[in-house]
């Protein structure tokens, strides 16, 4: 078992060593500070995972206020000590969210129980944290705008593409009613009120899809009504809806991935471009193409240059396409490339191979076990795709496999093409 660092502030030089003795014992580690400056200089070198900290510290500031500094600075939560039941100090407390607190005197297997179930709350919120962080970054690269209420139709939250679709940015857009808000035409704003205010009361999905916008931010057309969802708790009641639009295909040859700053888009897209005929980009993603792809790898073949190339492929394609439909694969197919595309150092190529296969080319780094590493870091992160069906809403998580080939060691791109078919039909 793994114990976490605490950190004792205590201005009494026994009860700080008695608190030590007893923590080390259990077996955490620990640090001793006896005043809030040097809590503070403490917590810059050791960073620890857990304060004890006494209210009523003599010296400089108090308890509290050390605790809120070492909170806001530091990320590090605190357990009061004190001998002191006021209220007033108990309320002040309070607004700086402790872990815990515990009355003096107390007993060591006390101290073990509170600190135990501190950390593990913190862990618990940690993992919430960081779970909604995961969960927003999804939502902002989807293309499709997603809205979602309070039960009084009030807005919650907005993704980028509904922020575009409304041309307004979320700190304006917090707390205004969502039927006001979105750009409907006025004749239509009461039967959108209608349908939110039937989502959240009757718990069901509404279509919107009649609900057309009457303009749309600097998009114009591009977004057309899909659906409200009700938003659930864990305990299954309604506590607002999620409201989608979809977004129509954008101005040809330019793609969400380009449009979202991940690779460079051209200054200017003619017919003929768009038409590709040597298929040069890829018409879904705006990625180079196959085509592009192989002539990379030609050209590393010749050079001899110590380039390698991965094969992504995105995990379950056929089964989801099966089960999902064609919209929901390209939506898929999108997902990934933007995940890869952002997540890719400078100076590596990312390729549309073919089907659900990604081509990725590495002449940064020397060592195979360093490509493997960086590799396998892009294809195990956990991704997660939210879908609003026309019945329901979908989680759909998406994961890839790798495949990589040492280009430098082949003799002809040939080769190099067989091995990423055969992997490809694996």
């Amino acid at each position: 078992m793994s114990y976490p660092h605490i950190l004792v502030v205590e201005d009494e030089a026994i009860i700080a060593m008695d608190i030590e003795r007893s923590l080390m014992q259990i077996g955490y580690t620990v640090s001793v500070a006896h005043s809030g400056p040097e809590a503070i200089a403490c917590a810059e070198t050791t960073r620890p995972d857990l304060a004890l900290m006494d209210i009523m510290l003599a010296d400089g500031p108090d308890g509290i206020e050390t605790a809120e500094y070492l909170r806001a600075r530091f990320g590090v939560p605190s357990i009061y000590l004190t001998a002191n039941g006021d209220d007033e100090i108990i309320e002040r407390a309070k607004r700086t969210q402790p872990a815990g607190y515990l009355l003096k005197p107390f007993r060591e297997r006390e101290l073990h129980t509170t600190i135990q179930m501190a950390i593990t709350r913190i862990s618990l919120e940690r993992e919430m944290r960081q779970r909604d962080q995961w969960r927003a970054v999804v939502l902002h690269s989807m293309r499709d705008p997603v809205i979602t209420v309070a039960k009084d139709r009030t807005v919650l939250f907005m993704n980028q593409a509904a922020e575009e679709m409304v041309g307004c940015a979320p700190d304006a857009a917090a707390g205004q009613d969502c039927a006001k808000l979105l750009p409907v035409p006025q004749s239509k704003r009461a039967e959108l009120a209608r349908r939110l205010t039937q989502a959240v009361e009757e718990g069901v999905v509404v279509e919107m899809a009649d609900l057309e916008l009457e303009r749309a931010g600097d998009a114009g057309g591009l977004f057309v009504g899909d659906s409200i969802s009700p938003m659930l708790d864990e305990q299954g009641s309604v506590v607002g809806a999620v409201v989608v639009y979809r977004a129509l295909a954008g101005p040809p040859g330019v793609s969400a991935i380009q449009a979202a700053g991940a690779i460079e888009q051209p200054a200017k897209i003619g017919f003929a471009a768009r038409l590709d005929p040597m298929g040069q980009q890829d018409p879904l993603t705006g990625l180079p193409a196959r085509a592009q792809a192989e002539q990379a790898l030609e050209l590393a073949i010749r050079r001899r240059r110590r380039t390698f190339a991965a094969m992504v492929t995105v995990d379950r394609f056929e089964a989801l396409r099966s089960r999902f439909g064609n919209t929901v694969a390209d939506e898929v197919l999108l997902f990934m490339s933007l995940h890869l595309a952002q997540d890719l150092a400078a100076g590596d190529r990312l390729f549309r191979w073919s089907g659900p296969s990604f081509l990725i080319l590495l002449d940064r780094m020397d060592a195979l076990e360093e490509v493997r590493g960086e590799i396998a870091r892009l294809t195990s992160m956990k991704l997660e795709r939210l879908f609003h069906l026309k019945t329901r809403a979908a989680v759909v998580a998406v994961s890839g496999t790798s495949t990589l080939v040492q280009v430098f060691l082949s003799e002809s791109v040939d080769d190099v093409i067989a091995q990423f078919d055969r992997a490809i039909c694996v």
